[in-house]
């Protein structure tokens, strides 16, 4: 839902940038609405994708019936062994989940980026099920993160630099960004190539997501490199 709504804003700002004088083209202000319409139409897609998966996994632990409903389903809290906190790679972060050990099958309950709230439900939660009897030490092995959770940032910044170039290509092929006052600088099309390169990086196991988050091992070494790599894009495609 957040990132839905992150898109509503950009592709609202980008809608009014396009009503907006720039260019006496008007180039600029036609590749500000296709990326509007592109942005807003993602961000509807991610609302609906949000708005069904919240409705299909909210779970409600009913402590008076002894119950747990998820969506349509109800467990009864003798089926439930374990509350279990675990911690699991997300691109170059570690994210918290919460799962219910149902039937000996990991049920994901919640996910954060922060632990301790998530601590306190789940020792709250596993007294509660100590106290009805129901509860039962296991070891529980969660399975490894998929091969999308190990790499969210490179495909999406792969899917990002298709969609920018392949809408810059087609429709806004000899727009360029303005950088000096002769009117030169480079084509708009071409960066989404780079863009892409970056997320092709990160599948081929360059850290690239270090740069894009705080406080997860960004160098000087790496940011310098990144730099020399967009230099290349205004040599190429400096017009």
């Amino acid at each position: 839902m957040a990132i839905a709504l992150f898109g509503l804003i950009l592709g609202l700002l980008a809608y009014l940038f396009s009503r907006m004088p720039f260019t006496v083209d008007r180039e600029m202000e036609q590749f500000c609405f296709w990326a509007a319409i592109i942005i807003l139409s993602l961000a509807g897609l991610i609302f609906i994708t949000g708005l069904l998966q919240s409705l299909n996994s909210t779970t409600v632990f009913d402590l008076n019936s002894g119950k747990m409903r998820r969506g349509a389903k109800v467990y009864d809290f003798s089926q439930i062994q374990q509350i279990a906190l675990e911690r699991r790679p997300f691109a170059d972060r570690e994210l918290f989940v919460l799962t219910a050990v149902v039937n000996g099958e990991s049920i994901k309950l919640v996910s954060e980026t922060a632990k301790e709230s998530l601590e306190k439900v789940a020792a709250f939660l596993n007294q509660r099920l100590a106290n009805s009897a129901a509860a039962t030490a296991i070891d529980v092995h969660l399975p490894a993160p998929s091969w999308v959770e190990r790499h969210f940032i490179g495909i999406f910044l792969i899917i990002l630099g298709a969609i920018w170039s392949g809408t810059g290509y087609f429709f806004l092929q000899d727009l360029i960004f303005i950088a000096s006052v002769n009117g030169h600088g480079p084509l708009v099309w071409p960066l989404g190539i780079w863009i892409a390169g970056l997320g092709l990086g990160d599948l081929a196991g360059i850290p690239v997501g270090r740069l894009f988050i705080r406080d997860s091992g960004r160098s000087k070494t790496g940011i310098f490199i990144l730099l020399l790599y967009f230099a290349t894009y205004l040599l190429l495609c400096w017009r």
